[in-house]
């Protein structure tokens, strides 16, 4: 159990810490968990992003890659989104700039 809470705090202080911009979502795609950095780059709030769904801040055209790359996350034997193969663009608050994210596996 200590090894355990070890591993949550050092998972806590690293995600608070890091400078990349990180959204943790569920499997129904609603938002979790938030790093500060997505603040920074999008400029909603912890509280604007916490619990809708990601789809809202994700470019109308890169929703369906998000809704099949998500599923995919999901199945046993595949990668997840932190490995996520293609380029996504997120809408920044109060304009229709987007910034993009591409990953490679």
């Amino acid at each position: 159990m200590r090894d355990i809470n070890q591993k949550s705090l050092l998972f806590d202080k690293i995600f608070e810490t890091s400078t990349d911009a990180i959204i943790v979502f569920d499997e129904d795609l609603r938002i979790i968990k938030t790093s500060q950095s997505i603040h920074k780059i999008l400029g909603y709030t912890e509280e604007e992003m916490l619990g809708n769904n990601v789809k809202s801040l994700i470019y109308v055209k890169d929703t369906a890659i998000l809704e099949k790359e998500a599923k995919k996350a999901n199945e046993p034997r595949t990668s997840s989104l932190s490995f996520f193969p293609h380029r996504l663009s997120f809408l920044q608050k109060g304009s229709q700039a987007f910034f993009s994210v591409l990953r490679k596996p």
